[in-house]
Order: C-alpha cells, then structure tokens, then sequence
C-alpha cells in the first residue's frame, strides 16, 4: 500500500472495501467518466473518486457511433450525447459467436465495466453489455441518474465509527474461500424458507444463524474487541451479499436504502415466458420457434437480469419445457403451448 499523505476526508485503500460504492458499477453520464479525478495518493491505482468515494467500475447507456471487431476483442464507442468513450470487449478463447453480443451502429446499450487506459486515453473494459429495447430507457436513465447524484453521490463517505482507524483487515480475504461458499448458501437457503422476494440488508444482520456463520469466518483471534467483532461481521455478510448480485442471484433495487431483489423462478419464469411471447410475434418466430441464443440476449436487456448466468436460463427453460410451458420446435428453438 503506497504510504502518502491523504487530503482530508479520503481514506487509504485499506477501507475501500466499506464504501458500497467501491463494490458497485457506479451510474454515470459519459462527460463524468471522462472527468473523474483519480482517487487523491493513490496514482496507477485504477481507483478514481466520485466526492470521495472511491470508485473503479462504472455504466454508462448510451448509441453505438463507432464499431470495430477485432479476432480478440470488439472495439466500440458509446455517445449519450454529454461524452464519447471507448469501450473494450474481450472475447475469450471459449466464446462461440453465439456468445458475442451483435453489436451494431446506432444501438441503445448500457455497458458496465472497469474504468481502464489505453495509450493513455480512458475505455471502459467492458463486463456486461445489454441492449435497451425500451424507448424511454434514456429519460428513466436521466431520472435516476438526477436521483442518485442527489440522494447517493453528494454524501461523503465516513467510514463507521466502530471501525478501527488502525485496523488492516481486508473485507475480500474471505472472497474466495470456503467460508464465503457458506455465506453465501446460508443467505440464499434463509432467503428461500422466508419466501423473501425482496429486503433490506440490515434484516440480514438479525438472522441469528447467518450473524454464527460470519462470525466463524472472522478470525481465530481471541482479543477482538466487540465493537470490531461486529464491524467484521458485518462486512463478512456484505461481502458475500455482493457476490450474489455478481452472480446474477440478487439484484440492487436501491443503493442507498440498500434494499435487494431475489432472483429466481418467480423473477425468470414470467420473464422468459412473457419474452418468448413477445419474440414470436416477430420475424419468423411464430413458425420456426424463438432461438436460445436470441431468448437469452433479449433477457439479458432486463436490468435486473443482466448478470443472470447462461446456465440458469438454460436450467429455468428446461424447467419450463418439463412443465409443459414450452416446447421444443427444433434444437433450441422454443414456442408457447397455446
């Protein structure tokens, strides 16, 4: 961690972690992007700073003006009419062409990603890319962007008070381990038997055994203090709450009452029918079925499942197919049983 003097009110990396932002694509009209300082002692860094919050992922919606396909990569460029940027999007070496977004010129598309430079110039490294097919999205987007710089942007972050100023521990170093796999199946199993369809995060914070499982998680120190005790296992569930809206099974509903939806067979089954329905009625849908590929694109357009994984569509539709809900006209090409 580079040692440098901080201006007041901002905080070394080290607490980054308790900033919600930090661990969010952040809404943001282009000029912003291109604008944003990077964050204060901590050059190189990929971090920036919205006030002072720190900020390394961003969206942004705007139209496809420039287009350039690459065997590794698709090049485009995204105006909302404050700003052009770049945006990157790497293909992997398992990626059929089925699995490339078909971008083309003039597209409404919202794009999130990693704040990144190229020869010095900014671009968005792009992690998800959806097409807006709602012809008011532009102006919902201006709505909510007004909302947030408002309610969410212009309040500076603080860490909490029952954080130690000295304190090193690292919110991520569960990220990956056994015990965040826990976490995250004991939110997830506790969300089902409650039949939650969406809450607010501090009603996590009363659910008994989840508080046992992050506490197990923490440390194996004996000397904690109970104030730190509990800031640690706090972060513990926010961690592993996080991860599920990155795996596409929560969705943020309200950043700043921190406030989820569930996303699961009663979000996707009316999703997947309703689109089918919609799909069929154009082109040659009504004859030759929707195809997954064109199914999963036009679901994935939804905000609220854009992070949805491949195969929990795939799962749901077979699902629906087994229910008689759907069948198969020809190889993943799907109709609605009238």
């Amino acid at each position: 961690e580079a040692r440098m003097s901080l201006p007041d009110g901002f905080y070394s990396p080290r607490f980054w972690g308790l900033n919600k932002l930090y661990w969010t694509h952040v809404q943001l009209n282009i000029v912003d992007v291109l604008e944003i300082p990077e964050y204060p002692g901590q050059p190189g860094s990929g971090c920036y700073c919205l006030g002072n919050h720190p900020v390394s992922r961003v969206e942004v919606m705007g139209d496809v003006v420039r287009l350039h396909g690459k065997s590794r990569n698709i090049i485009f460029e995204v105006d909302d009419g404050t700003g052009i940027i770049s945006c990157c999007l790497w293909r992997h070496e398992k990626d059929s062409d089925d699995d490339v977004p078909k971008l083309e010129l003039g597209q409404l598309v919202t794009v999130q990603g990693r704040l990144t430079l190229y020869q010095g110039h900014r671009q968005i490294t792009v992690s998800i890319i959806y097409f807006e097919t709602d012809v008011h999205a532009e102006c919902r987007r201006w709505i909510e962007l007004a909302r947030l710089k408002k309610n969410v942007y212009c309040r500076p972050f603080v860490v909490p008070a029952d954080v130690p100023k000295d304190a090193r521990w690292n919110p991520d170093a569960i990220e990956e381990g056994e015990s965040k796999v826990e976490m995250k199946q004991a939110i997830a199993a506790y969300l089902l038997r409650e039949k939650r369809r969406d809450f607010e995060f501090p009603e996590l914070q009363k659910e008994p055994l989840l508080m046992a499982i992050a506490a197990d998680s923490i440390s194996t120190e004996t000397d904690l203090s109970a104030e730190k005790q509990n800031a640690m296992m706090k972060h513990v569930l926010a961690s592993a709450t996080r991860s599920l809206v990155e795996e596409g099974c929560l969705y943020v509903i309200d950043y700043a009452q921190d406030r989820y939806q569930v996303i699961d067979d009663a979000i996707l089954v009316p999703a997947i029918v309703k689109t089918i329905g919609e799909l069929q009625t154009t082109g040659d849908g009504e004859t030759a079925g929707v195809h997954r590929e064109t199914l999963i694109t036009s679901l994935r357009s939804r905000q609220n499942l854009c992070k949805v994984k491949r195969h929990v569509f795939i799962e749901t539709i077979e699902r629906l197919i087994q229910n008689s809900e759907l069948y198969e006209v020809s190889r993943n090409r799907y109709k609605l049983i009238d």
